[in-house]
């Protein structure tokens, strides 16, 4: 209810005064998408552009007036023409400050990564919003704003007893720790207090359970381990290069370029994990726990791939998909994964089923019957071993015997 447009709609009825009548005529109480302008700007994204009359000053000689117009994305100086034009053609002179819509793509690893960190610590569904405001991210290439609001709140944001709940700004702290870490961290790593006969890269969701007791085995055990958070909505390229960089962080380590490294991942990890074994015959040894290795005939089985509404288009075709999805798997790549490999599944583990540890077994073992590889499905576990009273104990002993076996073996122990 905007009272500037509201008086002008008053004045115009009892006045003979054009510039009055025009300001109306511009401005029509009860408009705020620019319809006196001629503006008719819109996207899916961002909404419809709003406009608002919100400065008068009449001094009895001039008269000025000023708007604010909140613009969508797909807005531009050369379609705000038509206000420029009508303006004009009233009889006033115009003077504009444009600033450009401010926009980043909503599913990058850079985003993905910020909404799995909300949800890690809020509970609820994240997602992107566009806002008519400009933020502290609007001059900055590839920024967003990320905060402390939350939807069902109403803080009197900009009002009068604006307030933030303490509890809401202790959970803020934790999402912004995450993801600092997250994006801008290196993979902490933790350390035998003996001697370190050699290192493996746990590769896992930021979702999946803390594996801090494997840790603390291998540790006893003289095993460092380098946990790494793998974006599961993240390209596959783009996850086995953070890897890999991680990887030659430790081999440029003095301490540890001479021991040997070991890969290991859980769900998407063992995805990741499966493709650096195949990509690289460096390691020593590899794990793969509950992992994707096909992800054709994991689609339409498991509830960890599903077929985004995105990935449609008016020439998609399913074959194609599942060809593309069957090219990117670990299994179509078996031939070149040479290192020894233990893999562990859990029957009832409905996220990847277990048959995607069998498929992978038996292409390696058929491929190449010398291989070293193992695997061992648990009757009744799911997806998640290391927390399965009925599980644990043998998933920790066949991993922690795995390491030994290839990390800590006498041909390494000796040099």
């Amino acid at each position: 209810m905007n009272p500037i447009t509201a008086l002008l709609q008053l004045l115009s009825g009892c006045t003979d005064c054009e510039e009055i009548k025009s300001l109306c005529s511009l401005f029509p109480h009860g408009a705020h998408h620019g319809q006196g302008l001629h503006l008719d700007l819109a996207d899916d994204v961002s909404g419809e552009l709003t406009l608002s009359l919100t400065l008068l000053d009449y001094d009895g000689h001039s008269l000025s007036a000023s708007f604010d117009s909140r613009v969508p994305i797909c807005a531009s100086r050369q379609k705000l023409q038509a206000a420029r034009n009508a303006i004009s053609a009233a009889g006033f002179s115009y003077d504009e400050h444009f600033v450009a819509p401010h926009a980043v793509p909503d599913n990058t690893p850079f985003i993905n990564t910020l909404l799995d960190c909300y949800e890690s610590f809020s509970g609820r569904k994240g997602q992107c919003l566009a806002i008519g405001g400009g933020t502290y991210a609007h001059g900055i290439e590839n920024a967003v704003a990320f905060g402390c609001a939350f939807g069902d709140i109403d803080n009197h944001m900009h009002g009068a007893d604006e307030f933030a709940e303490i509890s809401t700004l202790l959970m803020s702290c934790n999402i912004f720790a995450q993801a600092i870490i997250r994006l801008c961290g290196k993979p902490s790593m933790i350390l035998p207090k003996g001697r370190i006969y050699g290192t493996v890269l746990w590769l896992q969701q930021a979702d999946t359970k803390d594996a801090s007791p494997l840790f603390q085995l291998l540790s006893e055990a003289g095993i460092a381990a380098i946990p790494v958070i793998v974006d599961k909505n993240g390209e596959t390229a783009e996850n086995l290069e953070m890897v890999e960089n991680v990887l030659a962080d430790i081999q440029a380590n003095g301490a540890l370029s001479a021991l040997p490294v070991a890969v290991s991942g859980i769900g998407y990890g063992g995805f990741i994990a499966g493709h650096l074994l195949a990509r690289k015959n460096c390691f020593a040894a590899g794990a793969i726990i509950s992992g994707l290795t096909n992800p054709a005939t994991a689609y339409g089985t498991c509830k960890g791939i599903t077929l985004s509404p995105n990935a449609i288009s008016d020439d998609f075709s399913m074959m194609d998909y599942l060809s593309r999805l069957t090219k990117e798997s670990v299994v179509y790549h078996c031939d070149d994964i040479h290192t020894p490999l233990l893999l562990l599944h859990g029957f009832h583990d409905e996220i990847y089923g277990f048959e995607q540890a069998e498929q992978l077994f038996t292409s390696v073992k058929e491929r190449q019957p010398q291989s070293e590889i193992r695997m061992v499905v648990f009757p009744t576990g799911d997806d998640n071993l290391a927390e399965d009273p009925d599980c644990k104990e043998k998933y920790f002993e066949e991993l922690i015997s795995w390491f030994m076996k290839y990390l800590k073996g006498e041909t390494h122990d000796e040099s």
